[in-house]
């Protein structure tokens, strides 16, 4: 007969063995579970990420979208600002060049009068000799008709308001008085500028030549002319207004 208490401490860890051994296999299990619950969670988790910045991805392009057609709709806005501004300068400037406040330069012709030199004869008037007023305005209305972008007597710079009147042995331009000689300086075309002066049958070159008067007519490959610094103002002129 087998004596069991002699193989009772063995069976006693034996069965502890197999215990523990469920147990480690339960536990085991239970890990690896674990862990694979948690990976699918940490994916999941990777993929609404994902969404999430997808989303973010496509608003972001869509505001950079957004803001590029704002910028350049500004651009041709600006643009066309640019083009306006320029345009209003361009039309500014050829404004003051008309109305003489501006220094110019350019081709033109230099033109010289001063008082008779000869000899006084008998039963000639003494004014016959001089320079009068009239004989500047002959010469600043040939020029115009001629062309002239510019004119100065004297270096005054002559425009559509600049007065030229005799005062006793001087003659008033643009409110200063000068003795002769009169040196007159037109910008234009030098040709026309010149034929108008010089033409044999009405130039005014022959003409003031009948009086005695000493002039000289010279073609300048750039003439310089000052700005009109007299005062320019409109007391009773005023704009019409469209539809008045």
């Amino acid at each position: 007969m087998i004596d069991m208490r002699k193989y009772r401490g063995q069976i006693i860890i034996t069965i502890i063995c197999v215990l523990l051994g469920f147990l480690l296999t339960g536990k085991y299990g239970n890990l690896r579970n674990t862990e694979e619950i948690s990976s699918i969670k940490r994916i999941e988790s990777m993929l609404q990420d994902i969404t999430r910045l997808t989303i973010q991805k496509e608003k972001l392009s869509e505001r950079m979208r957004s803001l590029e057609n704002t910028l350049w709709e500004h651009e041709e806005f600006l643009a066309e600002k640019d083009v306006s501004i320029e345009r209003i300068r361009n039309e500014l400037n050829n404004t003051r060049l008309m109305a003489g406040l501006e220094d110019v330069q350019g081709p033109g012709i230099e033109i010289i009068i001063d008082d008779s030199k000869g000899p006084l004869e008998d039963g000639v008037d003494l004014n016959s000799y001089l320079v009068h007023d009239e004989d500047l305005l002959l010469v600043v209305n040939a020029l115009n008709a001629a062309g002239a972008e510019a004119i100065s007597i004297n270096d005054q710079r002559i425009v559509a308001n600049t007065p030229i009147k005799c005062g006793g042995p001087t003659i008033n331009i643009s409110g200063s008085r000068f003795t002769p000689p009169f040196v007159v300086k037109a910008i234009g075309d030098t040709k026309a500028l010149y034929n108008i002066l010089m033409d044999e049958h009405d130039g005014l070159y022959h003409y003031l030549q009948m009086w005695g008067l000493e002039v000289s007519v010279k073609p300048v490959d750039n003439v310089e002319i000052p700005r009109y610094y007299g005062q320019v103002e409109f007391n009773y002129a005023k704009p019409v207004k469209e539809g008045e």
